[in-house]
């Protein structure tokens, strides 16, 4: 008895502490881009839900700046000058290959981040690409908004 009591209560604090790890973005879901501000342009990024590193949120930055934290299944909208920016993830064991964008007022681009198996499974990597702006729309469907962690002006 005392045993399969024990062993209950291990279950219910292991499913607690899992349930702790997750990355889910609490925002409401895409429908549909918004109004891009005057003389900015909006880069929207986005990351499909999948089972690979979905416990992971993987900082973000624009330059130097880091916008967001993007976890499994989400997405967020930075406004940006017009420009060339850089985008990429920094991991705490390396840097992934950033992005440059070019971007015009009034525009708004779309980019997917997809964390990538590397040989022997024991790390993952991530990319990062422009995504035509239809089929981003139709994917990000299913992802729901970060909070909004980045607050300040447009980069």
């Amino acid at each position: 008895m005392f045993r399969s009591w024990v062993h209950a209560v291990t279950s219910v604090l292991f499913l607690a502490a899992l349930s702790g790890c997750s990355s889910v973005a609490t925002g409401p879901s895409f429908t549909e881009p918004l109004l891009v501000p005057e003389g900015k342009a909006l880069v929207y990024v986005y990351r499909m839900e999948k089972y690979l590193a979905s416990a992971v949120s993987f900082p973000v930055f624009v330059g130097d700046t880091e916008v967001s934290k993007l976890g499994n299944g989400s997405y967020f909208v930075v406004p940006v000058d017009p420009g060339k920016h850089v985008i990429g993830t920094k991991m705490v064991t390396y840097d992934d290959e950033p992005i440059e964008v070019d971007v015009a007022a009034g525009e708004s681009i779309f980019l997917r981040l997809e964390a990538i198996s590397i040989p022997l499974g024991l790390a993952v990597r991530v990319e990062l690409a422009e995504v035509n702006p239809e089929v981003a729309q139709l994917e990000m469907r299913a992802c729901a908004r970060e909070t909004d962690r980045y607050s300040g002006p447009a980069i």
